[in-house]
């Protein structure tokens, strides 16, 4: 046999090489796959919120202005609400206007859809306010024709992250 007829085989340099190289972008496929993973989750989490939120304001504006008080979104209403409003504090109604935060994690069960620990139970609130922008002055009387109204939802990942999402309405004082 001569010489350049022999099959060559590979040298010990190159399957190490190429051992080191297959190692490598395994590792770089597991971190993505992981990585990919966690912003799935996070991403679930946050469609889940606004799912809750996007139905809460849809049931406020479907009860109407004149339902915007503890009875008429609480149990004895249309169960919008976990029960009577928290009182509000002068940093949250700087201007004297009425405005009422209410909560919505019972009503909910939001801890069925955020899964976690007990310390780190996930909490719905709604606020309302008279939208200021549209006070209107009648006789010495201040009036408000429009409510503004904001739904939160507040949750922590599996990693311990605080998460929020909210959106906000006006609820017109009568039909447009």
């Amino acid at each position: 046999m001569s010489r350049n007829n022999r099959l060559r085989g590979f040298s010990l340099t190159e399957v190490l090489l190429s051992m080191v190289l297959l190692v490598a972008m395994g590792i770089m496929v597991a971190i993505t796959l992981s990585a990919s993973a966690h912003s799935n989750h996070q991403a679930g989490g946050f469609l889940v919120a606004r799912t809750l939120v996007a139905n809460k304001l849809s049931k406020i504006q479907a009860v109407g202005y004149t339902a915007l008080n503890g009875p008429g979104l609480g149990q004895s209403g249309a169960g919008i609400v976990d029960g009577t409003p928290k009182t509000p504090t002068s940093l949250e109604n700087a201007q004297g206007a009425v405005s009422a935060t209410f909560e919505f994690t019972q009503s909910n069960q939001l801890s069925q859809y955020f899964p976690g620990t007990s310390a780190s139970a996930p909490c719905g609130s709604i606020y309302m306010a008279p939208y200021l922008p549209s006070k209107r002055t009648v006789g010495g009387n201040d009036t408000y024709p429009l409510v503004r109204v904001t739904a939160e939802v507040r949750w922590k990942d599996s990693a311990g992250l605080a998460h929020s999402y909210s959106e906000t309405t006006l609820i017109p004082r009568s039909p447009l």
